[in-house]
C-alpha cells in the first residue's frame, strides 16, 4: 500500500501537480492512501525553529503508518528524510519526538520516503506508453533538494540519469548533458535577493535553449513556479527565451494518453502549446 503526502504547494498553489498526480496514479492502477490530517513538512521552519521542523516532519511520517510514503515536492522529500534520519540516529531526538507525538496519541513510524522520480521509474513500463512523446527534445531539471541534500539520494548527485531514463521511456529525445542541467532554479533566493534569483533562473533557460532543448520537465513545484509561473518576468527582465515547462507527472500523463484537463495543463503559464503541437 502506498501513502501520498501532498505538501503545501500542491494543495495551495500548484494545483496542476495534484490533479496530474491523482490522474496518473489512477491510470496506472495505483491505489494510494492519502495521509489524513497531514500538515506542512516543516521545511520552512528548519532554520529558525529546528524542533518545530522535527515535530512537523515526524508527525507526517507517523500519520502515514507503515506504508511507503510518496512525496510530490523536492523540499518535502528531503525534509521528511532528514527528520527520519535524525530520529533514527540520535536517541535524544527519538525520545523527544516520541514524547511530543504521544500528546496527540500518535506513535512514531518509519515509512520509506519516496521521490516521484524513483517511484515512477519503478512502476512505469513501455506497455503504459500509448502516445509516445516523439518529436519532443526535452531536458530534465532535477532541482537541488532531490539530489543534493545531506543524505544519499535515489540517484547520483553529480551525474544522475533516472529522470532522463523515464523521459526516454516516454518516447522523448532527451538532452542529457546541457550546461546547467543540475543548476539551482533560483527560487530559494526570491525572499532575500530576487534579482539574483531571476538571473539564475534566466541563465538556466538560456543554457537549455542553446543546447536545443524544446521543453524542460521538473518534478518540483517550487522549481516549476520559478521557471513556469514567473517565466514572463524572466523574459522581460533577463531576456530569457520562451521555454515550455512541464511537471514530471504531466509528461507521464501525456505519454499514457491522458488529456490536458486531466493533467491541469490549463494552469501552466509557459508556452506549452509550442511543445504539445510537436508530439507525433
Amino acid at each position: 500500500m502506498l501513502s501520498i503526502y501532498w505538501g503545501c504547494y500542491a494543495s495551495t498553489k500548484q494545483y496542476s501537480l495534484e490533479v496530474s498526480t491523482r490522474n496518473v496514479l489512477k491510470a496506472l492502477g495505483v491505489v494510494a492512501k492519502e495521509v489524513d490530517g497531514w500538515s506542512c513538512c516543516g521545511n520552512p521552519f528548519k532554520g529558525i525553529n529546528p524542533k518545530l521542523w522535527l515535530y512537523l516532519a515526524s508527525r507526517n511520517l507517523s500519520l502515514s503508518g507503515e506504508n511507503d510514503i510518496l512525496t510530490v515536492c523536492n523540499g518535502c522529500y528531503l525534509s521528511l528524510r532528514e527528520a527520519q534520519h535524525l530520529v533514527n540516529s540520535r536517541k535524544d531526538a527519538a525520545e523527544w519526538v516520541e514524547r511530543v507525538l504521544e500528546l496527540e496519541g500518535l506513535e512514531y513510524r518509519k515509512p520509506k520516503v519516496l521521490h516521484p522520480i524513483e517511484y515512477f521509474k519503478s512502476v512505469l513500463s513501455s506497455e503504459d506508453v500509448v502516445k509516445p512523446l516523439k518529436g519532443l527534445r526535452l531536458g530534465a531539471h532535477y532541482g537541488c533538494h532531490s539530489l543534493r541534500g545531506s543524505l544519499p539520494s535515489f540517484d547520483s548527485p553529480t551525474n544522475p540519469s533516472m529522470f532522463e531514463d523515464i523521459m526516454e521511456l516516454l518516447g522523448a529525445e532527451v538532452v542529457r548533458d546541457y550546461a546547467g542541467r543540475l543548476d539551482c532554479c533560483g527560487a530559494t533566493l526570491m525572499a532575500i535577493n530576487p534579482e539574483v534569483g531571476f538571473a539564475i533562473a534566466s541563465s538556466k533557460l538560456k543554457k537549455a535553449g542553446e543546447a536545443g532543448v524544446q521543453g524542460i520537465v521538473t518534478p518540483c513545484p517550487y522549481c516549476f513556479e520559478m521557471l513556469d509561473s514567473r517565466q514572463e518576468t524572466l523574459v522581460q527582465l533577463e531576456g530569457a527565451p520562451n521555454m515550455p515547462i512541464l511537471l514530471l507527472q504531466q509528461a507521464i500523463g501525456l505519454a499514457i494518453g491522458l488529456g490536458s484537463k486531466d493533467l491541469g495543463l490549463n494552469f501552466n503559464m509557459s508556452p506549452i502549446d509550442n511543445l504539445l503541437k510537436r508530439i507525433g
